[in-house]
C-alpha cells in the first residue's frame, strides 16, 4: 500500500524527520519540532515546506496515518494467522479423533472376528486330524481350508 509520506526531497531536516517518526505516537508540537531542528518555528515551517512541500504539521498527520495503516495491516495479518492456526488445531483434533475411532473400529472388528475364527480353527483341526480317512479331494480342501485359516489369524 502506498505511503501517505513521499520520499523527502531534501536532506534539509532529515534527522529531525527521523525524530518525529521515533516519537510519531506521542504529541509533537511545532515547537518540538523547530527545537530538534535547532532553529525556529517560523525558519523551520519555511524551510520543511521547501525541502518536503508538506508543512510540518501535514507531514506529521501523514506519518501517523502511515503508521496507523501498518499497525491495521498487522493485525489483520496477525487475525488471519490466528484463524489458520485455529482452523488447523480443528483439523488436527478432528484427525485424532478419527485415528482414535479407526483404533476403535478395528479393536472392534478384531474382538468380533476372534470367537467365530477359534470354532472354525477348532472344526479344521479335528477334521486335518481325520484327514487320512477322508477322500483325496477333502484332504486338499482341508489343507487349503488350514493355510488360509493361518493367513486369516496373521491379519
Amino acid at each position: 500500500m502506498p505511503r501517505s509520506v513521499p520520499e523527502p526531497l531534501g536532506d534539509v531536516f532529515a534527522d529531525t524527520r527521523q525524530w518525529a517518526l521515533q516519537h510519531i505516537g506521542e504529541e509533537l508540537t511545532l515547537g518540538q519540532l523547530a527545537a530538534n531542528a535547532g532553529v525556529s518555528v517560523r525558519t523551520f515551517s519555511r524551510r520543511f515546506v521547501e525541502d518536503t512541500g508538506y508543512t510540518p504539521m501535514q507531514w506529521v498527520l501523514r506519518a501517523r496515518v502511515d503508521r496507523a495503516r501498518e499497525l491495521l495491516e498487522m493485525a489483520v495479518l496477525a487475525m488471519s494467522f490466528n484463524n489458520m492456526a485455529d482452523a488447523l488445531s480443528k483439523q488436527i483434533s478432528n484427525l485424532e479423533e478419527y485415528g482414535s475411532l479407526q483404533r476403535q473400529f478395528t479393536s472392534d472388528v478384531s474382538h468380533e472376528l476372534r470367537t467365530p475364527l477359534t470354532t472354525v480353527r477348532m472344526a479344521a483341526d479335528m477334521i486335518e486330524a481325520e484327514s487320512d480317512s477322508l477322500p483325496q479331494g477333502a484332504q486338499r480342501a482341508s489343507r487349503l481350508m488350514s493355510s488360509e485359516l493361518d493367513r486369516f489369524e496373521e491379519l
